[in-house]
């Protein structure tokens, strides 16, 4: 799978390391397999710690903050990284069918639930 306008798709052996420099508010979609995502550098109790997080298959992760990030391959994985304007519109698909289910249903629904629609 090839890169799309907005988004990088990346495909990863077994034990294999990528570097990525990511914008804030981009969103990793791990496809298939599993990683280890270690982030930049934070700023915890006046000590700088290395934060990671494992995802496996079908897992999303919203990298809030930008920089370069690290995936290391805890097996043969697929990834997808949407840059910020995709991220926004996979979010507001998200909340239009999350209405549109909850219509069909015949459930309310608030506004308040939904989160921001930008």
């Amino acid at each position: 799978m090839g890169a799309r306008a907005g988004s990088l798709s990346l495909v990863l052996a077994s034990g294999q390391v990528q570097r990525v420099l990511v914008e804030a508010g981009s969103m990793l979609v791990v496809c298939e397999g599993a990683l280890r995502v270690r982030f930049p550098f934070a700023s915890l109790a006046e000590r700088l710690v290395a934060l990671e997080a494992p995802l496996a298959a079908e897992e999303a992760c919203c990298l809030e903050a930008g920089g370069w990030i690290e995936l290391l391959a805890l097996e043969a994985a697929e990834v997808l990284i949407l840059s910020p304007e995709n991220t926004s519109l996979w979010r507001r698909l998200g909340r239009y069918l999350e209405r549109s289910l909850a219509r069909a249903e015949g459930d309310e629904v608030s506004s308040s639930c939904l989160g921001p629609t930008a």
